[in-house]
C-alpha cells in the first residue's frame, strides 16, 4: 500500500484519501511518497501504484528482491489466456472478448470470480474455460 506526505501540512495519507486532502488543505501542492521519498505535483500521485518494499528499502546493498508470487501467476495466467487466444478455431468473438480480458491488470483466475467480474454471455465463458482446459 502506497502512503503519501503532503507537503503543505505534513500529514501521512494512503492513496485513498489523496485526493479527499487535496480538495480540502490549501497549502498542498506537493505530495512526496514515504517509501521511495519522490515528489508528486498536480495528479501525478494516481499513477504511482507500486512501490519499493520495505526489505527493499532496509535490506542494504547487495539486497535482491523475490519474486512475488500474486505477479508470478498472474503472469503464468494472462500466457494462457494469450495461448488461448492463438488456438487454431477460436473464433473471433472470442478472441475479442480474451484480448480485452489480457488487457486488464488483474484477471480473475478461479471461474466463479471470473463469472461475476466479467459480464459477457454463459456460452462465451463456456468456450473460454473449455478452451483452457477447465471443463
Amino acid at each position: 500500500m502506497v502512503f503519501f506526505t503532503c507537503n503543505g501540512c505534513g500529514e501521512s495519507l494512503k492513496k485513498a484519501q489523496v485526493e479527499n486532502h487535496v480538495n480540502i488543505c490549501r497549502k498542498c501542492q506537493v505530495l512526496s511518497c514515504i517509501d521511495c521519498g519522490k515528489d508528486f505535483w498536480g495528479d501525478d500521485y494516481k499513477n504511482h501504484n507500486k512501490c519499493i518494499s520495505e526489505d527493499q528499502k532496509y535490506g542494504g546493498k547487495g539486497f535482491e528482491a523475490k519474486a512475488n508470487k500474486g505477479e508470478v501467476k498472474q503472469q503464468q495466467w494472462i500466457e494462457k489466456i494469450h495461448d488461448a487466444m492463438n488456438k487454431p478455431g477460436v473464433s473471433a468473438k472470442l478472441k475479442d472478448v480474451l484480448g480485452k480480458v489480457s488487457a486488464y491488470d488483474n484477471v480473475p483466475r478461479k471461474k466463479a470470480k471470473f463469472q461475476v467480474d466479467i459480464i459477457c454471455p454463459k456460452f462465451v465463458l463456456f468456450v473460454f474455460f473449455s478452451t483452457l482446459g477447465f471443463y
